[in-house]
C-alpha cells in the first residue's frame, strides 16, 4: 500500500515548542500506534507546515499501518542545510532534546523508532554523540530499532528527504543493530 500526499491529514499536529523558527525538540500526530522517527536536525516543518522529510515519515507511517507518529532529530536546531549546524553543540539544547525523546518513548511501551539520519550525521562529530545519549535513554533501550529501504554504502540509515523518490512505499521497515552502529560511528 501507497499512500499519497491526499491520505496525509496534517491537521492536529503539536510542535515542541510551539511557534519556534529556531529549534524543534518534537513533531507529532498523536495516533494509537505511534511510529517514531529521529532525523539529523531540525528543517522548516511545525505544526502548521511539513517539509519534504516529515511528509514522507508521514507516508511510510501510513503505508506501514501507523496511524501516528513523532519526529525527533538527533540535534534540535533548525537548518535547512546540515552543514549550517554550528561546529560544536549547544549542550543545554542536546540535555533539553534528550529529555524532550525520553518523556515521548515513554508514553509507549516498546516503541518502534525508524532510524532516519542520512550520512550527514558524519558532518558534525556531535551528532554522534547525541545519538550515544539517545540510544542509552532507558526507553529507547526497549525499542525496535528499524531503517527503511537499503542503509546507506557506509552503513547509516538513510535520510527521508529523498528516500521517497528512490524506494517508495513497497520498502520494508528493517531491523536495525543500533548498537553495532553506533560502535562503528566516530
Amino acid at each position: 500500500m501507497t499512500a499519497s500526499t491526499t491520505e496525509i491529514d496534517y491537521t492536529g499536529m503539536t510542535c515542541i515548542p510551539p511557534n519556534d523558527g529556531t529549534l524543534r525538540y518534537v513533531l507529532k500526530k498523536e495516533g494509537k500506534n505511534t511510529l517514531f522517527v529521529i532525523g539529523l536536525n531540525t528543517s522548516t516543518a511545525d505544526e502548521n507546515n511539513y517539509d519534504t522529510t516529515v511528509l514522507n515519515a508521514m507516508k511510510i507511517a501510513t503505508a506501514k499501518g501507523f496511524d501516528g507518529f513523532v519526529m525527533f532529530n538527533l540535534y534540535p536546531l533548525r537548518a535547512t542545510d546540515p552543514t549550517e549546524l554550528p561546529p560544536t553543540d549547544n549542550q543545554k539544547l542536546v540535555d533539553q532534546n534528550v529529555a524532550a525523546i525520553q518523556t515521548e518513548l515513554t508514553k509507549v511501551a516498546n516503541p518502534t523508532i525508524l532510524a532516519a539520519w542520512g550520512t550527514n550525521i558524519e558532518t558534525r562529530e556531535y551528532l554522534g554523540e547525541c545519538l550515544r545519549k539517545i540510544v542509552q535513554l532507558p526507553a529507547a533501550k526497549s525499542a525496535e530499532w528499524k531503517h527503511y529501504g537499503e542503509l546507506t554504502e557506509n552503513g547509516h540509515p538513510r535520510h527521508l528527504s529523498r528516500i521517497w523518490t528512490h524506494v517508495q512505499g513497497d520498502a520494508e521497515l528493517s531491523n536495525f543493530g543500533i548498537e553495532e552502529y553506533i560502535k562503528t560511528l566516530k
